[in-house]
């Protein structure tokens, strides 16, 4: 090759190449991409990027080659410091071995990307009460406790999560169990959980993986019924009846007591000794009420709708109505257990 030949290709290679940095406009990295990701967790791949020309809300990405773990957000989590946009996307890892995708930024015609990492994915050894959840954070927000049949309780509790796959929450002790109401996402999630236990249990405890402290962490729910049932149901005890006898003549004879000093002493305040008392005569004596539910009614485990059925009236059924909230009212079913009718399954009178 001619001397001058050589150096004109010379030349215009290396102007080719000044010319192709300059025109350079995207400037994608990784920002402290993870190495070690735990089998089931919701993780964080963090895109730290800077354009000379703007136009942020035109950028597209694409994800491509990824091996055992699988996009959970189309969009971004984006925020700003300095001259540089930080894009976060969240994966899951569903299998042992994993690498990230090729990641391609692209804006109109340029582009950069970003290459494929190796993934180190742990299996985790847990106990016997772990939940089968991972979480960054963890908390119960209230729980109830009612009787469910004479053998078992029935729990209800509200918990809120963050960076959490709610959906696979379930206990490995529970007779029965199910979520009431659930709002999952990838930052927050919240559920309202239910959860029929032996009644000789003190409490409800489980375990998760908190992310946060790479540790198993205990959640106990201590079981405290409350026993809503009306003092007059047929189901109370003989012992149970004998100590509400008790109690009834109790408050009548105070009752007499006080209604002997006010009229004997004109003094108001004797009043006083007697409300309370015979308030609770009134209610004790109060006759019980009961209703006609239709056939194929569904009875539900809590008074919500939508909420759970757990069993199925078969053909019209008169039942002692043990209390109301909102549009449904409480029975005491004939095998004993308790559950919630919505008024619109009654008979009309």
């Amino acid at each position: 090759m001619k001397p001058l030949l050589l150096l004109t290709l010379l030349l215009w290679t290396f102007s080719s190449a000044i010319a192709s940095e300059s025109e350079k406009v995207l400037y994608l990295s990784y920002d402290e991409p993870p190495q070690r990701v735990i089998k089931g967790e919701y993780f964080p791949i963090t895109l730290k990027l800077l354009s000379t020309i703007g136009s942020y809300e035109k950028l597209r990405y694409s994800f491509k080659d990824a091996k055992g773990i699988r996009l959970l957000s189309q969009q971004p989590r984006r925020i700003k410091r300095g001259n540089y946009y930080y894009d976060t996307f969240y994966f899951t890892a569903t299998q042992t071995k994993a690498s990230t995708p090729r990641i391609s930024a692209s804006l109109a015609t340029h582009r950069a990307t970003l290459p494929s990492l190796p993934l180190d994915v742990i299996v985790l050894n847990p106990k016997r009460d772990y939940a089968h959840i991972l979480a960054e954070t963890f908390t119960i927000t209230n729980y109830k406790t009612t009787i469910y049949d004479q053998e078992h309780n029935i729990v209800v509790f509200s918990a809120k999560a963050t960076r959490c796959n709610l959906t696979n929450f379930t206990l490995s002790h529970a007779i029965k169990q199910g979520f009431e109401s659930k709002k999952f996402g990838i930052g927050t999630s919240s559920m309202t959980y239910y959860a029929i236990i032996p009644k000789q249990d003190d409490n409800l405890i489980f375990t998760y993986f908190n992310l946060k402290k790479q540790q198993f962490e205990k959640i106990i729910i201590p079981i405290i019924v409350d026993d809503d049932r009306v003092s007059t149901q047929s189901g109370l005890t003989p012992v149970e009846s004998k100590h509400q006898r008790i109690k009834l003549i109790a408050a009548s004879i105070l009752v007499a007591v006080a209604l002997g000093l006010l009229l004997y002493t004109r003094n108001l305040l004797f009043l006083l000794l007697i409300a309370a008392p015979a308030y609770y005569i009134y209610i004790t004596a109060m006759p019980t009420e009961y209703v006609c539910i239709k056939p194929e009614s569904p009875v539900q485990l809590l008074p919500m709708n939508n909420g759970t059925v757990f069993e199925t009236i078969p053909s019209q059924l008169t039942l002692e109505a043990q209390g109301k909230v909102g549009n449904f009212t409480k029975v005491e079913l004939e095998n004993k257990q308790i559950g919630w009718v919505h008024h619109e399954n009654l008979c009309t009178p």
